[in-house]
């Protein structure tokens, strides 16, 4: 009887080594066929920041962009901003238009990113979009700073229209960034008037309230990013404009 107890238990303990090795070497398989998994793993479990996991998104759009701008025909019309611009769906505009909005991105990166996509000396058209992200963490003087920078970079580029940063519901993000972003397409209209290339685009008054807020029928309720309604009012807006020029 004693033998026969011995004989289960280390029956039992082979029995749970192996299926112990399984799941390892499931799991790193798993990561080797698909790398992202770790970094998916490591959000659940906490262990990248909200900072990494940002960082990690722009890479990987910026690498599918990368594909998109070598497959862009000539005559094109690119939308480059941040996630207002990767929302809005520029074949409503446009027939032949390409999206190059990436969520959280700014003036700066913008800046960066603009210098690797070839498609722009192509394009009939570059329409830009972006600011409300530095907006929220800069000062005035510092954004429009980055901004006159990526202005002069894309001094190359014969037609480009800037679009004013859109309102925001100063009830939801507060009067301070909706303040800051009046005082900056102001300046903003200041600037472009240096660049021969380069035409602004103006937000269309149906955006705001009797407060100057962006209306709270036409965001997604966090105050900025629109919603279908606020979509349709800046497609049609983009359209008029964009035609007129």
């Amino acid at each position: 009887m004693e033998n026969f107890i011995k004989i289960i238990r280390k029956r039992s303990f082979a029995f749970c080594l192996f299926i112990y090795i399984f799941i390892i070497h499931a799991i790193l398989i798993s990561f080797i066929i698909n790398p992202n998994l770790v970094y998916r793993t490591a959000i659940k479990l906490k262990l990248a920041t909200t900072n990494e996991r940002v960082t990690h998104y722009m890479v990987a759009m910026n690498t599918m962009h990368a594909r998109v701008d070598q497959n862009t025909p000539p005559n094109a019309v690119i939308f480059i901003g941040d996630s207002l611009v990767q929302g809005l769906s520029v074949s409503s505009i446009l027939p032949i238009a390409v999206n190059f909005g990436i969520g959280h991105d700014t003036v700066n990166g913008v800046s960066k990113r603009s210098l690797h996509y070839q498609s722009l000396m192509s394009a009939s058209s570059v329409i830009i979009s972006v600011g409300v992200n530095d907006l929220r963490k800069n000062s005035l003087k510092n954004v429009i700073a980055d901004y006159k920078i990526m202005l002069q970079q894309l001094n190359r580029i014969p037609n480009i229209y800037i679009h004013e940063v859109l309102p925001v519901d100063s009830k939801v993000l507060g009067a301070e960034l909706q303040k800051k972003i009046v005082l900056f397409n102001e300046d903003l209209f200041k600037l472009t008037k240096y660049f021969d290339n380069i035409t602004l685009l103006e937000s269309s008054s149906k955006f705001i309230d009797l407060n100057g807020d962006l209306k709270i029928s036409l965001h997604l309720g966090d105050g900025l990013h629109l919603n279908k309604n606020g979509y349709d009012i800046w497609i049609q807006q983009l359209k008029r404009q964009l035609d007129a020029k």
